[in-house]
């Protein structure tokens, strides 16, 4: 797998495109329809200090930060290796109707066990599955609950032997995949993993069965493998009030958990985007202020 390069000007433009199509699909009759006054607060530029995880200034502020802190964190453990963690669980995927009901603290749980007595920052993320084709319940959307870490400070081997014991004890959501899994990543490339790792529900997606290639000919055929693989798309407005509405009025504050020296690098992360964010708030006020009553 080829490393993840992802800017922090694509992390912006991305999230901005995504809102302002958003924004003008709440204005049709089929937005009216779903969109409710609550999610439309929670979206508000004005709403961003609260840390919701749908508000994409705060997404956009957090990754920011998230980041430049990221690479002040890893300058002074220079040389040491860097992993990217995944866990992403059977027993954490939910129906849609009751993903705004889904406890995250059991995401938070497992990667606490998992990465026990490591240093770490994750999030919890949901992925919208509008088609899971593998479940009883195929045409119905499902969310998958998982979670993604960045680790230091440890060795892998030690990963490595603990993915294989979670591997052993836990099925993924889709097949023939695995619960946990996890990549060696350089300090630079971590930045792009943070970026990854702060991005809001942006794509949705469904799977399809591996086929079996015939040894003789080559050609692949439909006897199917039991393994299945993700496919992603751009995530549909519909959709993505659906999925939003999942989240329900979840903040990052509530997503983002760490260990070891993690905890003390979440607490500054979480503080300086709201300080930032206000900072935001404060200037529009101001600037509104002067068109008012002029300076």
């Amino acid at each position: 797998m080829s490393p993840l390069k992802y800017s922090q000007f694509d992390f912006v433009t991305r999230h901005n495109g995504l809102n302002t199509r958003l924004k003008a699909f709440l204005c049709t009759k089929r937005g009216r329809s779903i969109g409710t006054d609550k999610l439309k607060n929670d979206l508000a530029l004005a709403s961003a200090s609260s840390l919701k995880a749908i508000n994409c200034a705060a997404r956009i502020r957090f990754a920011e930060v998230f980041g430049k802190n990221l690479r002040v964190l890893l300058d002074r453990h220079r040389g040491e290796d860097v992993f990217f963690v995944t866990l992403n669980l059977h027993e954490h995927a939910v129906p849609l109707d009751k993903a705004a009901s889904f406890n995250v603290a059991a995401c938070k749980d497992a990667t606490h066990a998992f990465l026990k007595d490591l240093s770490f920052i994750g999030i919890v993320e949901a992925a919208y599955y509008y088609n899971a084709p593998f479940m009883p319940a195929a045409r119905h959307p499902f969310v998958s609950w998982h979670s993604h870490a960045i680790v230091w400070e440890t060795r892998q081997s030690e990963l490595a032997k603990r993915r294989r014991l979670l591997n052993q004890k836990h099925q993924p959501f889709v097949p023939g995949r695995y619960a946990a899994h996890y990549r060696r990543i350089t300090p630079a490339i971590a930045l792009s993993y943070a970026r990854y790792m702060s991005k809001s529900l942006i794509n949705e997606y469904t799977a399809y069965p591996k086929k079996r290639e015939d040894p003789e000919t080559g050609e692949f055929i439909k006897q199917l493998t039991g393994k299945w693989r993700n496919r992603k798309r751009p995530i549909r407005p519909t959709n993505l009030v659906r999925a939003m509405q999942g989240m329900d009025r979840r903040t990052l504050k509530q997503l983002c958990f760490a260990g070891g020296a993690g905890k003390a690098f979440r607490r500054n992360l979480l503080a300086v985007t709201r300080k930032s964010l206000h900072a935001d708030a404060a200037a529009r006020a101001l600037r509104q202020r002067r068109l008012l009553f002029g300076p």
